[in-house]
């Protein structure tokens, strides 16, 4: 049934294609820079965490840019989860009874927005926040007699190589286990070397290629110097987030007004609520702000959305959950067939300019379909048309270099990176081209202003000649 359900609310999707947006432009850039030869970190710069980055190389390799293997992985992920947290749920006794609904409400509430499609490295990750879920509940569990805080850690730290800010969900364990369980402090140890040791390996494995220096400062470092990057219009997120919201907000009162649960699903119930909690955090964390950030959420809402339909009366409930369910359809309908198609005429004008991929009309289209380009900015469309050039994939990351063009030895390095992998078109949606030619005049020799348009093209004659 469950099936059923997913493949009749994504299907449509499947078929007819959703909007190709910025976040998996970058995610295809970087696995083709990938592809092309290139380490993550040394050879290209950019925030995207080690083992979602290792997915996108490989669906680069076998798919291409072919968009729709993403989705269609994403929507095999969303399954998967789905049940996984569902059994997890009832196998642990959390409810009064055994039910399908935490599934369907992970399935429903994976709709609210359309690039919820996407295959993210927050999806990625849930699989493995779910599963350390499990070995909380298991060892808040006094009748379990071996300790989970080994399998609570090395899940979370699997978790964190996929989406780097998960490592704040390192606080459920740690404070959930003090308040709600007599852990001992060798149980805190244990917990914190195994969440470790996955990123250990990682980097050792970057200090066997010299490349310690650029994990830590591209990837770790990101978390803490990145700037916020929105690719989401609050006003909008914030109207298709009020049910959703409304529902969750109800479902807390009723579900903490109730006295029907016995002293361990009281606990894990506070344990999902510190979960929300961290979950929040990560939210507000993540220097990559768009609405793919929103899955984070998934396992902590259909966990306290379904008490609530479980608790109310059941005609009351089912009334409720179809009209949920149809609300939430009807506005991802209404969102992807009616306002993006406005998007793509009138980018420039539309909220969803920051989401979705810029439209090139046919000219710009034939200038830079299959070159290698570089995009300086954070609309990093024209990576979809071409391949990606030099180090700096990432525009904020290469402000390390662009914000500091006064020292000689980052003109040098700036200019090695440029001759290394000599792009045939710069996209400058900063206008930065003319500040950076006129700090390294070297550079411009090499390229032309192209009339009309925020691009420079590569002047084959000047590299004859050199």
């Amino acid at each position: 049934m469950l099936a059923i359900v997913l493949l009749a609310i994504r299907l449509p999707l499947l078929i007819k294609g959703v909007p190709l947006t910025i976040p998996e432009v970058k995610w295809l850039a970087l696995a083709h820079s990938l592809q092309l030869g290139n380490i993550l970190y040394v050879d290209v710069w950019d925030e995207t965490s080690p083992l979602s980055a290792l997915v996108y190389w490989l669906l680069f390799l076998v798919f291409g840019k072919n968009i729709l293997a993403h989705h269609i992985l994403s929507t095999i992920m969303i399954y998967i989860q789905a049940l996984l947290w569902n059994d997890i749920l009832t196998k642990r006794k959390l409810y009064e009874e055994r039910t399908v609904l935490p599934a369907l409400l992970y399935i429903t509430f994976s709709t609210v927005f359309f690039d919820f499609i996407a295959l993210s490295p927050i999806l990625l990750a849930n699989t493995f926040i779910i599963l350390a879920l499990r070995h909380i509940f298991l060892h808040i569990n006094e009748n379990i007699n071996r300790s989970q805080v080994f399998d609570v850690g090395l899940y979370l730290g699997i978790a964190t190589l996929f989406f780097l800010p998960s490592f704040v969900l390192l606080l459920i364990p740690l404070v959930g286990f003090l308040l709600f369980t007599g852990t001992k402090p060798l149980g805190y140890f244990l917990l914190l070397f195994s969440f470790f040791l996955p990123i250990i390996v990682v980097a050792v494995a970057f200090f066997l290629i010299d490349g310690e220096y650029a994990f830590l400062i591209n990837a770790m470092g990101y978390l803490f110097y990145g700037r916020t990057l929105s690719y989401f219009d609050v006003q909008a997120g914030a109207t298709l987030l009020v049910v959703p919201t409304l529902l969750l907000l109800t479902s807390l009162v009723v579900l903490f007004q109730s006295n029907r649960y016995i002293n361990y699903q009281v606990r894990c119930q506070q344990a999902m609520l510190l979960t929300l909690v961290v979950s929040t955090l990560i939210f507000l964390f993540n220097a990559s702000f768009s609405a793919h950030s929103f899955v984070i959420f998934l396992p902590v809402f259909s966990f306290f959305t379904a008490h609530y339909f479980l608790i109310i009366k059941r005609l009351l409930a089912e009334a409720l959950f179809i009209l949920f369910t149809s609300l939430s359809l009807t506005i991802l309908y209404a969102t992807l067939w009616l306002e993006v198609p406005k998007a793509y005429e009138h980018y420039n004008t539309i909220t969803y300019d920051k989401l979705i991929v810029t439209v090139y009309n046919e000219e710009t289209k034939q200038l830079i379909q299959g070159k290698k380009i570089l995009v300086l900015g954070n609309n990093v469309s024209a990576y979809y048309y071409g391949k990606p050039a030099t180090t700096y994939l990432n525009w904020q990351l290469a402000q390390r270099h662009f914000n500091a063009l006064n020292k000689f030895d980052i003109q040098v390095n700036i200019l090695d990176n440029f001759k290394e992998d000599l792009p045939q078109i710069i996209v400058d949606k900063k206008d930065f081209v003319p500040i950076l030619f006129e700090a390294i005049p070297a550079l411009a020799q090499y390229y032309n202003k192209v009339e009309g348009k925020k691009m420079y093209q590569l002047n084959y004659m000047s590299i004859t000649e050199k």
